[in-house]
């Protein structure tokens, strides 16, 4: 199953490494670094509220962390519930 960002992003639910808030990551340069990076798709003015890490890039959206999060995991359930089906 699949797993909606924001913005147009679509990951797939199972390849969801880690979902970090944004505010957090700003407290080191490497954190910020992270942001920054994935920030590079998101629209001019745009100001990240979580980064997905998966096991095929890097994403940020302003989608809050605890949405997202919740995304993942209602995704997660539903392809558990159709694998018991079967």
């Amino acid at each position: 199953m699949f797993a909606y960002l924001g913005g147009g992003v679509v990951v797939d639910a199972r390849e969801v490494v880690v979902i970090l808030d944004a505010r957090h990551l700003h407290r080191s340069a490497e954190g910020r670094g992270l942001v920054a990076r994935a920030a590079r798709g998101l629209g001019p003015g745009v100001h990240p509220r979580a980064v997905v890490v998966t096991m095929r890039g890097v994403y940020a959206t302003s989608t809050a962390p605890a949405t997202v999060a919740r995304r993942v995991a209602t995704s997660a359930s539903r392809r558990m519930s159709k694998t018991a089906e079967r």
